[in-house]
């Protein structure tokens, strides 16, 4: 039995296969290649900003057991109500710039820290190749 899967968002450019992407941004070896079209990696210029925030609300089910629970056990349950928890929103904003007219941004939702450090270390990694020599 054959499955289909869907073709490969950028095709491999010759022997250079796509190695990681952020957003719609795709980074190779020797070329960065955005909706637009494929540059030249080297001398490229990475951006990143961090447009995350953290708030703190009390948590759902706290509420309800709260509620639930001051018919039987009264005030105890109140105690649920300082129950809090983290959200993480926004996004990271990677700007791409490049000698040959590359300018493209794109932003990576973020809801928790991890998916930040992720975008700041590809955002390196792609760095580290445009400096290479």
């Amino acid at each position: 039995m054959s499955y289909w899967t869907p073709p490969p968002m950028y095709p491999p450019y010759g022997d250079d296969p796509v190695l990681f992407s952020i957003g719609d941004i795709a980074v190779t070896r020797t070329s960065v290649i955005v909706p637009h079209g494929r540059y030249p990696i080297r001398g490229t210029v990475w951006t990143v900003q961090n447009q995350t925030y953290m708030t703190q609300e009390i948590a759902q089910w706290a509420i309800i057991v709260a509620i639930v629970g001051f018919f039987f056990v009264c005030f105890l349950s109140l105690f649920f109500l300082l129950v809090k928890e983290t959200k993480y929103h926004g996004a990271m904003t990677v700007i791409v710039q490049g000698p040959d007219g590359l300018r493209h941004m794109t932003q990576v939702p973020a809801f928790n820290p991890m998916m930040a450090q992720w975008v700041q270390q590809n955002v390196n990694q792609a760095q580290a190749l445009a400096s290479a020599p």
